[in-house]
C-alpha cells in the first residue's frame, strides 16, 4: 500500500502571531502595545492589566522595533486605558486611575482619555473634571470621586481648581490677547463656567469674577469684553470698531441663563452696551402711581412673613417699595445707539431694567407692571405674580376703573378724596375721651415725624424702666441695613396706624370718685361709679432700656461712660425726646429715646441749649447713601457719629446701625405720606378742572341754544 503524503499550507498573519507581554501572558500581534524596557519598571500597575510587550534592540530583552513594525503594533497610550472601564469592577476602578498616573508620568499625551464619573455613571473626557473636594452642581471632581490618586492624576493633566479662580487665568488670558479658537477647548470651558457659575459658592463666584476684571485692567482695557450671544454678525460690527466681543454658540433654551450668568460674571452684553435712547418717555401719572402702591400694599399682605422678607432683599437694589412706582418708566421702544461702529442701533426687548429704573411698555397698566417687575427680578413667574394680584383687595377701586378708562373722568372722584381725608383726620386727633377706643389714638408717621422734631429742639421727659441686661451685637452690612429700614418702616406705619391698645383699671376704694361717663363703666361690666384708670399701651415698642442696653453695652451715647451696679447690672437712663405724655403712646420706641448717663441725661433734660436735629439729618443722608459709619473704639464697633448740642456745648452723639435705621425709617414713612398726598392733590385738582371745564361747555351750549331759539323767532 503506497502512502501519500499531503501538504497542507497555513496561512497566518501578523495579527494572530502570538507575542510575550510584559507580565509573561501570551497574546495576539493585534492586542499588543510596544513600549521601552527603561520605563518597564515605571508601570508596575499597568503592566498587569495592559497587554504591553517590550520593545529592545538588545537581542533576548524584548522585540526589536523591525519586527514590531512590520507586525503593525502601537506604542502605548493613555486613552488605551479606556477599553478597562469596561473589563474591569468598579470596586477596582481607582487601579485604572492609577495606570493612568502612570501612563502620565512616562510624559504621554492625555488626548482622548476617558474616566468614569461615579456620580453620574458615565465616561466622560478628563478635561471635563475639576480638582477639589467640593465644588459646583454638577461638576465631576476627580479628587473627591477617587481620593488622593485621583488628586494626582488631576494635578497631572493640570485640571483647574473648582475652587480657585486662578485655574482660569489661562483663559482670560487667552481671551484678553484674543488668541481664542472658537469652536475649541476654551470656548466649551468658558461654556462650561457659564452654565454652572450659579451653583458656584458666592466666595468662588467673587474669585473667578475678581480674576476676569484684574487680568482686563492689567491688560489696560477700560471695560471688560462684550459677550454676544448667537450672533456671529454683530460680534464682527463690534469688533470692527476696535470693541472686543466674543460670540458664544449656544442652544436658545440655555439663553437665558448664561447671559444672567455672563453679567454677574463681568462680561457686557450688548443692550448694555453703547448711549440708551428711550422714545416718548413718561413717569407713571399720579392715579397709576397710588394705583401700583395699593397692588405692591396688597400683594405684600398675601406673602407670608419670610417671604415678605426674601421680596424686600430681593428688590433691595431697587430700593423699599414704597419707592417702586416712582422708578418705573414707560415708552414706546429703547434702543442702544454704539458710536464707533457706524452709529450701530441695538433693539432692548421691554420690560428692560436700567440701573435702577423698569423701563415698560407704554400700554402697560400698574398691575401688569408690577408682575412683570416681580417676574424680571425673579421672585415669581409672570403668571403667578398676575394671578395672586388678582386676588388684591383694593381699597379704591374707582382709580383702577380710571386707569383701566385711558384716564378719562366720566366717574367721581368724591368718595375717595373724602375716605383720605377723613382717614388723614383721624390720623390727627390725639382724642383723650374714654369714650372712644384705641382707634382714636392712631397717629400718622409725619405728626409722629413733626412731634419728634420739635422734641430735637426742646428736650424731653424720662420714665424709670427695669434694667435688662443686654450682649453685644454685631454690626451688619450695609445690605442688611437696607433691609431693616425697609422693614422697619412697615411695622411704624402699621403700628401708627393700628393705634396702641387701651385697658382700664378699677382703682382702690379710697382712690374712687365720681365719674359721670356711664359708657366707660358699662364697657368693663362696672355698675359702680368707681374711677376706672386708662392704660396705653404700645405693644410693639418693647423695652427701651433692653434696646439701649443691647444696642451700646450700657454706655452712654454721649461721653462714653459706662455705670456698673454692686449686683454687675449695668445702669443707663432713658432720654426720651418726646416727652410721655397724652398722646405719645408710641415715645418708647426707638426713633424717640437715647441712651444716657444719669449726667447727661440731666444736662439734656434741664440743660437748656438742645439740638439734636442733626440726628434727622444724618438719618435722611443715611437713605441716599451719603452717610457712612466709622469705627469707635470705646464701643468696639461701627457707628455713626451725630453732631449734637446739650446744654449750649457741642457734643458727640454715637448711633448704632440698628438705632439710626429707626430715625430713618420714621422720615422714609412720612415722605411716603408726603407723596401720596402730593398724589391725591393732584387727582382731586385734576378732577376739580374737569368738573370746571365740563360747566364752561354746559354754560357755552346753553347760550348757544339761546341764540338759536332767539334766531328761530325773528
Amino acid at each position: 500500500m503506497t502512502k501519500k503524503r499531503v501538504l497542507v499550507q497555513i496561512k497566518v498573519t501578523g495579527n494572530n502571531i502570538p507575542m510575550e507581554t510584559a507580565s509573561g501572558t501570551i497574546i495576539h500581534a493585534k492586542e499588543a502595545l510596544r513600549l521601552n524596557p527603561n520605563r518597564l519598571s515605571e508601570i508596575s500597575i499597568t503592566a498587569k492589566y495592559l497587554p504591553i510587550v517590550v520593545e529592545s534592540k538588545v537581542e533576548g530583552l524584548g522585540y526589536s522595533s523591525l519586527y514590531l513594525d512590520s507586525l503593525n503594533v502601537p506604542t502605548v497610550k493613555m486613552s488605551d486605558v479606556n477599553s478597562l472601564w469596561s473589563k474591569m469592577d468598579k470596586a477596582q476602578y481607582p487601579e485604572i486611575i492609577t495606570i493612568a498616573v502612570e501612563l502620565k508620568k512616562l510624559d504621554l499625551s492625555e488626548s482622548g482619555l476617558l474616566i468614569y464619573d461615579l456620580e453620574n455613571e458615565k465616561l466622560r473626557p478628563a478635561t471635563e473634571f475639576r480638582l477639589g473636594k467640593k465644588g459646583a452642581k454638577g461638576v465631576p471632581l476627580l479628587e473627591n470621586q477617587y481620593g488622593a490618586i485621583g488628586r494626582t492624576l488631576g494635578e497631572l493633566l493640570r485640571l483647574p481648581e473648582e475652587n480657585d479662580g486662578t485655574s482660569y487665568l489661562e483663559l482670560f488670558k487667552q481671551m484678553v490677547e484674543d488668541k481664542l479658537s472658537w469652536g475649541s477647548s476654551q470656548q466649551l470651558e468658558l461654556f462650561h463656567l457659564l452654565k454652572l457659575w450659579q451653583s458656584f459658592e458666592a466666595n468662588v463666584r467673587a474669585q473667578i469674577s475678581t480674576a476676569f476684571q484684574q487680568t482686563w485692567c492689567s491688560a489696560g482695557f477700560d471695560s471688560a469684553p462684550v459677550l454676544i450671544i448667537n450672533n456671529p454678525a454683530l460680534t464682527k460690527t463690534f469688533r470692527k470698531a476696535s470693541i472686543r466681543a466674543f460670540n458664544l454658540s449656544i442652544n436658545e433654551s440655555e439663553n437665558y441663563v448664561l447671559e444672567k450668568a455672563a453679567k454677574e460674571f463681568g462680561f457686557i452684553l450688548p443692550q448694555e452696551f453703547g448711549i440708551l435712547e428711550i422714545t416718548e418717555e413718561k413717569v407713571l401719572d399720579p392715579s397709576e402711581r397710588l394705583l401700583f402702591k395699593q397692588y405692591v400694599k396688597g400683594y405684600f399682605a398675601l406673602l407670608e412673613p419670610r417671604e415678605s422678607y426674601r421680596l424686600t432683599s430681593v428688590m433691595a437694589h431697587f430700593g423699599t417699595p414704597e419707592t417702586w412706582a416712582s422708578k418705573i418708566v414707560k415708552a414706546n421702544e429703547i434702543y442702544r445707539i454704539i458710536h464707533g461702529a457706524n452709529n450701530l442701533r441695538v433693539d432692548i426687548t421691554l420690560p428692560y431694567l436700567d440701573n435702577g429704573r423698569f423701563i415698560v411698555s407704554s400700554g402697560k397698566k400698574p398691575k401688569a407692571i408690577l408682575a412683570e417687575l416681580l417676574s424680571i427680578c425673579e421672585f415669581a413667574t409672570y403668571r403667578n405674580a398676575l394671578r395672586d394680584l388678582n386676588d388684591v383687595k383694593l381699597p379704591n377701586p374707582l382709580i383702577e376703573a380710571k386707569t383701566s378708562l385711558g384716564g378719562n373722568n366720566d366717574f367721581s372722584l368724591d368718595s375717595q378724596a373724602e375716605a383720605v381725608e377723613k382717614s388723614n383726620a383721624k390720623g390727627s386727633q390725639e382724642s383723650v375721651d374714654w369714650k372712644n377706643d384705641e382707634q382714636t389714638l392712631s397717629q400718622s408717621a409725619t405728626e409722629v415725624k413733626h412731634k419728634i422734631w420739635g422734641g430735637l429742639q426742646a428736650g424731653g421727659q424720662t420714665s424709670p424702666t427695669e434694667s435688662v441686661a443686654a450682649h453685644w451685637k454685631l454690626g451688619v452690612s450695609p445690605e442688611q441695613e437696607d433691609d431693616i429700614r425697609a422693614n422697619l418702616k412697615n411695622e411704624i406705619v402699621v403700628a401708627l396706624e393700628a393705634g396702641p391698645k387701651v385697658y382700664f383699671k378699677r382703682l382702690k376704694q379710697d382712690d374712687r370718685i365720681n365719674v359721670q361717663d356711664k359708657s366707660v363703666t358699662d364697657e368693663v361690666g362696672s355698675t359702680d361709679s368707681s374711677l376706672l384708670e386708662r392704660i396705653v399701651v404700645d405693644q410693639g415698642s418693647g423695652n427701651p432700656k433692653a434696646f439701649l442696653l443691647a444696642e451700646y453695652d450700657g454706655r452712654c451715647q454721649v461721653c462714653g461712660t459706662e455705670l456698673k451696679l454692686s449686683s454687675g447690672k449695668k445702669w443707663i437712663d432713658v432720654f426720651h425726646i418726646e416727652e410721655l405724655r397724652e398722646g405719645c403712646w408710641w415715645g418708647n420706641r426707638p426713633f424717640n429715646i437715647l441712651g444716657l448717663c444719669p449726667n447727661c441725661h440731666a444736662l439734656a433734660k434741664h440743660g437748656g441749649g438742645l439740638n439734636l436735629t442733626n440726628i434727622y439729618i444724618t438719618a435722611k443722608a443715611l437713605q441716599t447713601g451719603d452717610e457712612f459709619p466709622v469705627e469707635v473704639p470705646m464701643f468696639h464697633g461701627d457707628f455713626y457719629i451725630v453732631p449734637v448740642v446739650i446744654a449750649g456745648i457741642d457734643q458727640r452723639l454715637v448711633l448704632s446701625k440698628i438705632h439710626l435705621s429707626h430715625f430713618a425709617a420714621l422720615l422714609v414713612a412720612a415722605d411716603e405720606e408726603a407723596e401720596d398726598a402730593e398724589d391725591l392733590q393732584l387727582l382731586t385738582q385734576s378732577r376739580a378742572e374737569a368738573s370746571a371745564s365740563s360747566e364752561n361747555y354746559v354754560e357755552e351750549m346753553d347760550g348757544v341754544s339761546c341764540d338759536n331759539a332767539s334766531n328761530s323767532a325773528v
